[in-house]
């Protein structure tokens, strides 16, 4: 389904991109962009209700991306969107190597033992 075809949902939320939210007790639908981790039309109808994460790739990986080393630039295009724009990589995350550590594992009747610095 292309971004042009993509349904606007029955509440009314166009979903950004191809990650939207759906209450789990009464199945509302809710922008990605939603900063609350609980169901608003449950909870103020007395009710407990969890949004959970809905994900449906128009784009899978190309070849040449799951050939490319573990960067997690490579994953930008399916990342979930976010409202200032910032990136998951803005923290500096990944190719952080592991190292063993001997005399944790032995202390600690460990055969192995790593740490990621």
């Amino acid at each position: 389904m292309s971004r042009e075809s993509t349904p606007v949902l029955a509440n009314g939320v166009d979903p950004v991109g191809e990650w939207h939210l759906s209450c789990n007790t009464c199945q509302a639908v809710f922008n990605w962009t939603i900063t609350q981790s609980s169901c608003p039309e449950c909870r103020a109808a007395g009710r407990i209700g969890l949004l959970e994460c809905h994900f449906s790739p128009e784009r899978k990986p190309s070849k040449d991306l799951i050939r490319q080393p573990s960067v997690i630039e490579s994953y930008h295009s399916l990342l979930p969107p976010t409202k200032n724009g910032r990136t998951a990589w803005d923290l500096n995350p990944g190719n952080t190597p592991l190292k063993r550590s001997k005399h944790i594992a032995s202390n600690h009747g460990l055969k192995e033992s790593f740490l990621q610095d």
